[in-house]
């Protein structure tokens, strides 16, 4: 550990922003020669609110899934952005209303630091917001929980060897699902599954293809109709972001993939971030094998 250099991601928003934002962060320490350490359970930080191993192991040797191993001395080492230098492991912070980034509470100094460049502090933080199209180079480096694999072999096997898959996004964002010209060319023959964040999606699905061929496996938010993004009820984080992985790799894996346009929306946004991650898994047979190996 002597002569060692860190980066501390942490990360925020849904999976897709998460995984790009993971991407994001090994690809800076390759670069620089850091080990990149994630903390998803940071006290207050929104969305995933859990420690990311509980659900994925690293075949990295340069990607740490907790901070854990770091904690004993985080807070003795030189740190970037030097406002929170000593504390690590307890700075506060909010969001800044005007640039809409993750701020140190009290300095208003922006958490976390230029990707272009090399810094000589022996650890970085980035505790900020990053989204696109970077969730499989994350997802290439992780493998699936062994509980979280158990239970994805158990929902594939109701499913069968082949299944149509729809991901539709009814939340925050919204689609014009009911009347999409798209639920025409699903397979009138394969068992059908549904990823969404609303139960109403679900009951459409089953009312126009049939009870028995729709089938749902995730947890839906209390009260109905709220967002899977942001964690209501505590008790039930496990589940929810246990739902979300195994939703995206049945997704992947489905014979069938349909995702279908947004409503138009005030970030401007055609297709949820989930969506074009499931996209860019589905078939990606390299990602999807590295993740379901056991080895």
């Amino acid at each position: 550990m002597p002569g060692q250099r860190w980066l501390l991601c942490r990360p925020k928003d849904g999976l897709n922003d998460t995984l790009c934002q993971i991407a994001r962060a090994c690809r800076y320490g390759e670069r620089f020669g850091r080990t990149v350490v994630i903390d998803t359970g940071y006290p207050g930080t929104p969305t995933f609110g859990d420690r990311f191993s509980r659900y994925f192991e690293s075949r990295d040797p340069r990607l740490l899934l907790e901070p854990a191993p770091l904690w004993p001395i985080a807070d003795s080492l030189d740190a970037y952005p030097t406002v929170i230098e000593g504390r690590i492991t307890r700075y506060g912070y909010r969001i800044d209303p005007f640039s809409t980034r993750f701020v140190e509470s009290d300095s208003g100094e922006v958490l976390t630091f230029d990707y272009a460049r090399d810094y000589p502090h022996t650890l970085l933080v980035d505790h900020s917001f990053y989204g696109g199209d970077d969730g499989p180079d994350a997802l290439a480096r992780l493998r699936l929980a062994p509980e979280l694999f158990v239970v994805l072999r158990e929902r594939l096997a109701q499913l069968g060897p082949r299944f149509c898959a729809v991901h539709i996004r009814d939340t925050d964002l919204q689609t014009h699902y009911r009347d999409s010209s798209g639920l025409d060319r699903i397979s009138p023959r394969l068992p059908i599954f549904v990823a969404t964040d609303n139960a109403v999606v679900v009951d459409f699905f089953r009312e126009r293809f049939g009870e028995g061929r729709v089938h749902s496996f995730a947890l839906f938010p209390d009260p109905p109709g709220g967002t899977l993004h942001g964690i209501i009820n505590r008790s039930h984080i496990f589940e929810r972001n246990r739902d979300a992985i195994l939703d995206l790799i049945m997704l992947g894996l489905a014979a069938e993939l349909h995702v279908f346009h947004l409503a138009p929306n005030a970030i401007g946004k055609t297709y949820s971030g989930f969506s074009r991650l499931a996209a860019a898994l589905n078939g990606n047979r390299a990602v999807l094998a590295g993740l379901l190996s056991r080895d």
